[in-house]
C-alpha cells in the first residue's frame, strides 16, 4: 500500500511584488496589491503512516508590522447573508457597486460590521447576475424575459437549435418611430462581453433633434445574411404596425449592411454617416502623421470639403487637398471614401431630407 504524505505551505500576503506586475509593463503597480515581498514562508507536512504533523519556518520573520486595520484582511470583507441579500435587491434596482455601497454604509444598524469594497459588491453582483441565469447562456435568458414582456422579438436559430441571431423593439420605440419615422441610423458594435456577439442598433430621431432606441439585433455573424434577415424582421414589423418605411438610412462603411439596406429597402436613400468617416480618417492619419496640428488641419479641409454645392467643385477641390498632404493619406482617402461620395458629399446630399445629419 502507497501512503502519500500531505503537505500545506502558507506564505505572507501572496508572493513577491514583481510577481504583481503586467505583463509589458514597466511600472510598478504594487501599490494596487496585497503582493509586498514578505519572505515568511512555513509548512505543514501530515504523515499517514505515523499520522503525526511537523511544522517548519523557511523564514520565520516578516518584513512589516503586524495588521492592525481589519480592512487589511480579505477574510472581514466578506458580506454576511443578510447584506448579500440586500446587494441582490439593489442590483435588481440598477444600483451600480460604488451606489450599493454606499447605501449599505449609510444604513447598516450601528452594531453590524461592514468591511466590504467595491470589489466586494462587484464579485456580489456577479454572483446574483450568474444566479439569475438559470444555468442558461445569457442570449437564452435574454430571450425569455423579452417574451415575457412589451418588446416585440423573433429569434434565428440553427439546426441544433443554437440560437444564431436575436431581434426585439420595444411598443413604445415603434408609437415614435409612427411619428418620427424620416431617418433611420444603422450601426453594429463589436462583440460585448456578455454576450459576445455583435449588436446592430437601429435608431431614430424625434422632432427636437434628439436620438432614440427603435430596434436591436444580436447576430451570430455580420455579413450580409444575417443583416438581412435582422432588416426583413424589422420590415415585417413596421409593416404591421402600419408604419412608413425610412426615407433615409444612414450608416457607417459597412458593406455587407449596405448591401442588406438595398435588398430590404431598395426605395429608400442610403446615406454614409459623415462622423464616422472623420473618426476613420483621424484613425489613419495619426498613423502616417504624428504632427496633431497638422492632423487637425486635414481633418478641417476635408469638413470643408463634404460642404462643397457641386461634385465639379468638389473633385477640384480634393486635387489641391491632394496636393498638400501625405500621399498615403490621400492614397487611403481615394481608395475607401472618394467613390462613395456621393453618399456624404453636400453636393449630392443637399437634395435629400437627411436634416444635416
Amino acid at each position: 500500500m502507497v501512503f502519500l504524505d500531505l503537505l500545506f505551505s502558507f506564505f505572507c500576503r501572496g508572493g513577491k511584488k514583481e510577481e504583481n506586475k503586467r505583463k509589458g509593463n514597466p511600472c510598478d503597480d504594487s501599490k494596487f496589491s496585497r503582493l509586498i515581498g514578505c519572505p515568511f514562508s512555513a509548512h505543514a507536512k501530515f504523515h499517514k503512516p505515523s499520522r503525526e504533523w511537523s511544522f517548519a519556518t523557511d523564514y520565520p520573520r516578516h518584513n512589516h508590522p503586524p495588521s492592525e486595520d481589519p480592512w487589511a484582511h480579505t477574510e472581514n470583507r466578506h458580506l454576511t447573508p443578510a447584506q448579500y441579500s440586500k446587494v441582490k435587491n439593489l442590483t435588481k434596482a440598477g444600483l451600480k457597486p460604488a451606489e450599493i455601497l454606499q447605501v449599505m454604509q449609510t444604513t447598516k444598524a450601528p452594531t453590524e460590521n461592514l468591511l466590504a469594497t467595491w470589489n466586494t459588491i462587484y464579485v456580489a453582483k456577479q454572483k446574483v447576475k450568474n444566479e439569475s441565469l438559470h444555468c442558461l447562456s445569457p442570449i437564452v435568458q435574454l430571450k425569455q424575459n423579452l417574451s415575457a414582456s412589451d418588446y416585440t422579438s423573433q429569434v434565428k436559430t440553427d439546426v441544433d437549435g443554437t440560437i444564431k441571431a436575436l431581434f426585439f423593439c420595444h411598443n413604445s420605440s415603434l408609437e415614435l418611430l409612427q411619428a418620427y419615422h424620416t431617418i433611420l441610423f444603422l450601426d453594429c458594435t463589436y462583440k460585448t462581453k456578455k454576450f459576445k456577439m455583435p449588436l446592430l442598433h437601429i435608431a431614430g430621431v424625434s422632432g427636437n433633434n434628439k436620438l432614440f432606441s427603435v430596434a436591436f439585433c444580436f447576430l451570430a455573424e455580420e455579413n450580409v445574411s444575417f443583416y438581412t434577415w435582422a432588416l426583413d424582421c424589422f420590415c415585417s414589423v413596421i409593416l404591421v404596425h402600419k408604419i412608413t418605411p425610412p426615407e433615409v438610412l444612414i450608416t457607417d462603411r459597412e458593406l455587407a449592411l449596405m448591401n442588406a439596406i438595398e435588398n430590404i429597402f431598395p426605395n429608400s436613400t442610403h446615406m454614409l454617416c459623415t462622423w464616422h468617416i472623420e473618426k476613420n480618417i483621424l484613425t489613419n492619419a495619426s498613423r502616417f502623421i504624428k504632427d496633431q496640428d497638422l492632423v487637425q488641419k486635414i481633418l478641417s479641409h476635408w469638413s470643408n470639403l463634404l460642404k462643397l454645392s457641386t461634385p465639379s467643385k468638389l473633385y477640384s477641390s480634393f486635387s489641391r487637398f491632394s496636393a498638400i498632404y501625405p500621399s498615403k493619406l490621400i492614397a487611403y482617402v481615394e481608395k475607401t471614401w472618394i467613390p462613395l461620395a456621393p453618399g456624404f458629399v453636400n453636393a449630392w446630399t443637399k437634395k435629400i431630407t437627411h436634416f444635416d445629419h
